[in-house]
């Protein structure tokens, strides 16, 4: 690569790397809430929820990267970016934040100190489940952190793909390196009510 194109590619590298990073970070908080147990799958659920909606290292900041990696690979690639992509992609981080928004302002704040995001999550916990409506929280914040991780998985995929195509980045997916970190999303176990032996109520 000749000097004048050096700095260039450097820089869509570091672009590249910090997208990557942050699709790392949103593969993490997807993948929370594995477990059967009732109020610990919705303990959990709510912290990732809770951690996706804060301000410097939320959501919002990783897609972000994603999107600035992805408009940028698609510019030097000579390809038009899809912008409906990248407002789709905005609207599942933002529907996360606000998810976040809801579970903080349920809590009622009776301490000098603020409450850690696990102390939030589980007094949301107990009061979602004294309620016998679990199912809807669960059934939102999982799909919103799979639209997360389908959308922000294809920005990069192509964004790659656009600087494999001139050259900056090798002729490998840079998918396959996340591919035994992203959880299945779909396959995500559902709270059970232990109390009654079953399934919470929907």
């Amino acid at each position: 690569m000749s000097e004048t194109k050096q700095v260039p590619g450097q820089a869509l590298l570091e672009l590249f790397d910090n997208a990557a990073k942050s699709y790392a970070h949103i593969t993490e908080l997807a993948s929370m809430a594995a477990s059967w147990d009732s109020q610990r799958t919705i303990e959990e659920l709510a912290v990732a929820v809770l951690r996706a909606g804060e301000d410097v290292n939320g959501v919002l900041s990783d897609v972000r990267n994603i999107i600035r990696f992805y408009m940028t690979a698609s510019t030097v690639a000579g390809k038009d970016y899809d912008a409906r992509k990248v407002r789709l992609l905005l609207r599942s981080a933002k529907g996360l934040v606000r998810l976040a928004n809801i579970i903080k302002v349920s809590v009622p704040r009776t301490r000098d100190r603020p409450l850690s995001n696990e102390e939030i999550a589980k007094v949301f916990a107990k009061d979602v489940l004294s309620r016998g409506s679990p199912m809807g929280f669960y059934k939102s914040a999982h799909s919103l952190f799979r639209r997360l991780l389908e959308r922000s998985r294809e920005m990069l995929k192509e964004g790659s793909d656009n600087l494999a195509l001139i050259g900056v980045l090798p002729k490998k997916r840079i998918l396959e390196e996340f591919e035994e970190s992203v959880p299945d999303i779909g396959k995500l176990s559902e709270p059970v009510n232990d109390n009654e032996g079953g399934e919470a109520d929907q």
